[in-house]
């Protein structure tokens, strides 16, 4: 509370003894005087420099202590990061904000450690799936698991900080590392292993090299598996006239395939077809590995030659006689050469549409 009024003096002898109780008030107490602040406190341009934690809460916004509204800036608890936290004590989150030098505020979230053994600051973490609000470690190469890196030494059932991602922050690795390669999880718990190529399981890229095994490094942590991300679902059919720039869910290419061979088909390249059969001459079944939703669909394609050498015009099968060409689960397609008739070749195919 604010020093308080000891004495109202009028005409009255100032003694010595009411004296040294006023002055032992301000020098003892000089926090006194300024705590609580009774109005704003302009410091006119000036900097609030060498600080500790500064703490703000307000009662009404919860019942308990850990779920009173507060705001935490705290620099220094952990060196290599300055954190700005709102929220309640168990349930923190960050506000981004760009900081001295450009430096950007990182996504933690406060989670509990179930490895059965101390974390540390730079250790690689994945989210344990049989305890709520937790993380554990992993020697599984690849993991797909959503992962953390540990921002603070952590005992084991203790709760800590983690970085979620995307930031950026020093990891530990298993191996050599190679700056701009894509990382992931290693046979190593807590530790990092590249690959120059991403793949399914890959979180971050290295941001500096490292020589060996338990040395650290910066990299930028996404912290989400990309690979692994659920795909986008289009729910909107093209109108008449589509936007420009704009996927419908009408125009997907929903299935491609290179062809090879003519009377043992092969498939050469592929997106979701499963097999081809030669159903006869210049006549071949395509399977799709995951059958259209209707067959409503359509397509085309062009043969890519024939034992004549002859130049070839490809049709499809949907009109050749009472054959039913096209449906959910496949797709016949016939070749045949002018001035030849049905002939086999290979030939591309490509199916869009399915609505």
């Amino acid at each position: 509370m604010a020093v308080s009024v000891s004495k109202t003096f009028t005409a009255e002898v100032l003694f010595a003894s009411e004296l040294n109780t006023n002055f032992t008030d301000i020098t003892g107490g000089g926090i006194a005087i300024i705590s609580p602040w009774t109005g704003n406190c302009d410091a006119d341009g000036f900097n609030l420099t060498d600080m500790g934690n500064i703490i703000y809460r307000e009662e009404a916004k919860g019942t308990t202590t850990a779920n009173q509204g507060a705001l935490y800036c705290n620099v220094g608890a952990i060196s290599s990061l300055t954190e700005l936290f709102f929220g309640g004590e168990s349930d923190r989150a960050t506000i981004p904000l760009t900081l001295q030098g450009g430096r950007q505020t990182q996504p933690i979230v406060h989670l509990t450690n179930k490895s059965g053994g101390s974390l540390a600051a730079g250790d690689l973490v994945i989210q344990d799936t049989g305890n709520d609000s937790a993380v554990t470690t992993t020697t599984a190469e690849g993991s797909t698991a959503q992962a953390f890196v540990c921002l603070e030494t952590i005992s084991n059932n203790a709760a800590g900080y983690f970085l979620a991602g995307p930031g950026i922050v020093t990891m530990t690795a298993a191996d050599a590392i190679t700056r701009g390669n894509s990382l992931r999880t290693s046979g190593t718990a807590k530790r990092a292993t590249d690959s120059s190529t991403f793949t399914t399981g890959d979180f971050g890229v290295a941001l500096e090299a490292a020589s060996g095994a338990a040395e650290t490094f910066s990299a930028f942590f996404r912290g989400t598996d990309l690979g692994g991300a659920d795909p986008v679902l289009l729910a909107t059919d093209a109108p008449s006239t589509p936007a420009v720039d704009t996927l419908y869910a009408d125009t997907i290419v929903k299935g491609w395939c290179v062809k090879g061979g003519d009377t043992s088909p092969s498939i050469s390249d592929d997106v979701n077809v499963s097999s081809i059969t030669d159903t006869g001459v210049g006549q071949y079944t395509f399977v799709w590995a995951r059958a259209m939703s209707s067959a409503n669909y359509s397509g085309g394609g062009v043969s890519t030659g024939n034992p004549a050498g002859d130049d070839n015009t490809w049709t499809d099968g949907l009109n050749s006689g009472t054959n039913p060409g096209r449906t959910t689960g496949s797709w016949i397609a016939y070749t045949f050469v002018t001035g030849i008739g049905a002939d086999d070749c290979d030939m591309i195919i490509m199916a869009v549409g399915d609505n």
